[in-house]
């Protein structure tokens, strides 16, 4: 009753995809970390993207941890860095 009353209702329309440039960046937080992303858009296109995750920050510390350790110690250090398989490259 109350949409009669108003009228007709319009569907909202996307952009078009062909037209969108610009850049853009989202953070999220993940178990394991800040995940990071960035992006460049030209009519439409990905033209650039960068992931950084968790994982890549943390390979950045096994050196550090690991120098003039024993080996059982520095498998240790480097084990509580959780790192993803599946973020490292």
């Amino acid at each position: 009753m109350l949409i009669e009353s108003a009228g007709t209702i319009a569907l909202p329309t996307p952009p078009d995809p062909d037209e969108a440039s610009g850049r853009g960046e989202a953070s999220v937080e993940t178990p394991r970390g800040q995940a990071h992303l960035e992006l460049t858009l030209e009519r439409g296109q990905v033209t650039a993207a960068q992931l950084a995750t968790p994982s890549t920050h943390h390979l950045t510390l096994i050196a550090p941890l690991t120098e003039q350790q024993e080996l059982g110690d520095a498998l240790v250090a480097v084990g509580s860095l959780d790192l993803s398989p599946w973020e490292v490259r």
